[in-house]
């Protein structure tokens, strides 16, 4: 069972690491309308 949360922990964390410079760039660019789009695809 560790092993498995050892996949979902590292799909999580890569996820994250993947997306904090596009979210920074657009955050930083005051682009509100893509940093929904971001959002909304990520919930999916």
């Amino acid at each position: 069972m560790m092993y498995v949360n050892f996949i979902y922990v590292a799909v999580f964390i890569g996820y994250s690491i993947g997306t904090a410079p596009i979210i920074g760039y657009n955050y930083g660019a005051e682009n509100q309308s893509e940093l929904k789009n971001i959002f909304k695809k990520s919930m999916i």
